[in-house]
């Protein structure tokens, strides 16, 4: 695999600047189209430098050598291709991408994208007995989002989806799939140390916590919202196209063993959102009694209070410092939401396939990464791949300036990328599910669609010591009940916190968590302990989820019903609810070895089948039973060398083993 080099170290980046609009980095056809296969801003230098020489041999003195100078500098620009572009267009990008003075600042979810695409919307198409539409607008083509869900070890079906270009009666400008995957922290991000090797150590292939697939189909030349007509029969003739060309993509991925369904307005905006790394919006107003503000997370947490017996119910961790606003963008990235990205292009196809490429994304020290595919014809497709790091220093080693380490960069790979500096904020957007695309199309044979690989926290390992990952991430609240001894859920919170979560532990001995704290390492910030009680905390995201453990020392005890999106509520029980029904309350149940009474009462609670009831009284003693509705799936937690050291003491438990 062949790679642009690295910054050095004594190159520093352009200061930040705000982005603005930057419509015309998306690839208007209009302003980017080239003249014979050379891009017009290529011609006309080479125009004006022929001009400078015809002037220096018409002229004499100064003015031929003035002339001569000038163009013998513009034929270098023009030339001279250092990082893999041509010096006229590393020259040129830092006019080209300098903001715009501007009003206002957007609001809303979306409020750091529309500043790069002012005209961005969602809308909300309905039809009569049909489910709802969400129609991105994106100031020049409507663009509606299917989710990928299940079929993992399947192959997706690119090609299959490329024949939706050749729909009859739907001319659509592009097809694309996203592939959105989230990593746990490495070294050089929020958690570190220990938490960071301790979380290698266990997940040994290595696999994504949360793998997020898309589809965006989009249909260029279409009537803006302003044409739109009132709800009702008269639908305008895009978004009839738009669902036509949406059922038919449900149908290529249901046939090869997908799941699918078209999003609506609401999750077509939380899917942007979280394909860019933005914080969600909490609902209502902020602690100072202002609006509603966006939740931001940087590399270096908010200081809120960490620990422990003067916080009771850790009321002070809810106040956050604002992150940064806007978007800025250097010539080496672009930060948007306290988060950062950089974009690179595939320019050749290389050999190894896209399955492929996508497990060395995986193995990257960044915390997200993000293939896109965009199909544009029979054989004309581009590739983008972008990494997003939230550590605040851009020199950091192993953060997304050279995110590529040269054990990854040999051994066979044979992808060559290019690194878009002065052009990421157009990478980003192509690495969104917009069906954008960034320079010229490859023209090939359409290669096969990567395959869906699992994905999920890794708790612990199956019977041969094998990662074995639970997907516990997701967009709605998971409600998680815990019944293994203390210890053990010592463990499995500090594997949570290893693999990027900000903890919450409400504990009736908070001192006990409070060693955890000490002898992990781990940011106070992301792990805050206090008593019983108080409120729950603001809503987490993809890059930085957040789970709230509630510790009960008696037989009561429900899970919290107020979880927002992105939350994991954990109820570690002393001693097991009594009851069918107390038990059922959980999306899921962590559970030890068994008496048979009690593992009656969780077979009838989640309809386990009758091996799965005979299984949990006879589970080996380091052995873990995740229960969910229907199944049963053991894992094996035992710490991995970096976790001995960890001082947990152990607690009395009954459930009645």
């Amino acid at each position: 695999m062949t790679v642009t080099a690295p910054r050095p170290a004594n190159d520093s980046p352009a200061a930040p600047r705000p982005a603005g609009a930057l419509r015309h980095l998306i690839g208007r056809r209009h302003r980017r189209r080239p003249v014979s296969g050379v891009p017009l801003t290529r011609l006309l230098l080479w125009e004006a430098s022929g001009a400078l020489t015809a002037a220096a041999a018409l002229g004499s003195g100064p003015v031929r050598g003035g002339a001569l100078l000038a163009a013998l500098v513009l034929g270098v620009t023009v030339t001279v291709r250092p990082r893999w572009r041509r010096l006229c267009e590393l020259l040129g990008a830092p006019l080209r991408h300098r903001g715009r003075p501007g009003g206002a600042r957007p609001a809303g979810p979306l409020a750091p994208l529309r500043e790069l695409l002012p005209e961005l919307e969602v809308h909300r198409a309905e039809g009569r007995g049909r489910g709802r539409l969400g129609a991105v607008h994106d100031g020049r083509a409507w663009v509606c989002l299917i989710a990928v869900e299940r079929g993992a070890g399947r192959r997706l079906p690119l090609r299959g989806l490329g024949g939706l270009l050749r729909l009859d009666g739907v001319a659509l400008e592009s097809v694309q799939l996203l592939v959105h995957g989230v990593t746990a922290p490495g070294g050089a991000d929020a958690a570190s140390g220990l938490c960071a090797t301790a979380y290698r150590q266990l997940n040994t292939e290595p696999l994504p916590l949360l793998r997020q697939t898309w589809v965006a189909l989009r249909l260029g030349g279409a009537p803006g919202p302003g044409d739109l007509a009132s709800r009702g029969c008269d639908e305008p003739g895009a978004l009839r196209a738009l669902r036509r060309a949406a059922s038919a993509a449900v149908t290529v991925l249901e046939r090869a063993g997908f799941g699918a369904r078209v999003l609506d307005a609401a999750e077509a905006t939380e899917a942007l959102a979280e394909a860019a790394g933005l914080p969600p919006v909490p609902e209502g107003p902020d602690p100072e009694g202002g609006p509603a503000a966006p939740y931001p997370w940087t590399g270096h947490p908010a200081p809120s209070a960490a620990c422990c017996d003067g916080d009771p119910g850790g009321e002070r961790i809810a106040a956050r410092a604002a992150g940064p606003a806007g978007v800025t963008e250097s010539r080496y990235g672009v930060r948007a939401a306290g988060v950062r990205h950089v974009t690179y292009r595939l320019q050749e196809p290389g050999g190894a396939g896209l399955t492929a490429l996508l497990e060395l994304l995986t193995e990257l020290p960044v915390r997200a990464t993000a293939l896109a595919v965009t199909l544009t014809g029979p054989a004309l497709w581009t590739a983008a791949v972008r990494v997003t790091t939230v550590a605040d220093d851009p020199g950091t080693p192993g953060t997304a300036d050279a995110p590529f380490p040269a054990d990854l960069v040999s051994g066979g790979r044979t992808w060559c990328l290019e690194r878009l500096d002065g052009g990421h904020a157009a990478g980003l957007l192509a690495t969104l599910p917009l069906g954008l695309s960034t320079g010229r199309p490859l023209r090939c044979a359409v290669p096969a669609g990567p395959a869906a690989r699992a994905a999920g926290v890794v708790l612990g390992t199956d019977r041969d010591g094998r990662p074995s990952p639970v997907e516990l991430l997701r967009r709605e609240p998971l409600r998680l009940g815990v019944l293994v001894p203390h210890e053990r859920a010592a463990l499995l919170v500090f594997r949570l916190l290893t693999a990027g979560a900000e903890v919450h532990v409400r504990s009736p001995h908070p001192q006990v968590w409070a060693r955890l704290l000490r002898t992990s390492g781990a940011d106070p910030a992301r792990l805050v302990v206090g008593l019983p009680g108080g409120a729950t905390p603001p809503p987490g995201g993809p890059l930085r989820p957040v789970v709230v453990v509630d510790e009960f020392t008696g037989s009561c005890g429900a899970p919290r019903p107020d979880l927002g999106a992105w939350q994991i509520g954990i109820s570690l029980h002393h001693r097991a609810p009594g009851g069918a029904r107390a038990l059922g309350r959980y999306d899921a149940v962590l559970a030890p070895r068994l008496a048979p009474p009690l593992a009656r009462q969780l077979a009838e609670a989640y309809g386990l089948p009758a091996d799965a009831l005979r299984t949990l009284p006879l589970l080996p003693g380091d052995a873990t039973a995740l229960i969910r509705a229907g199944s049963l799936r053991t894992l094996w937690v035992r710490p991995v060398p970096a976790e001995k050291h960890l001082t947990v003491p152990a607690r009395p438990v009954s459930h009645g083993a």
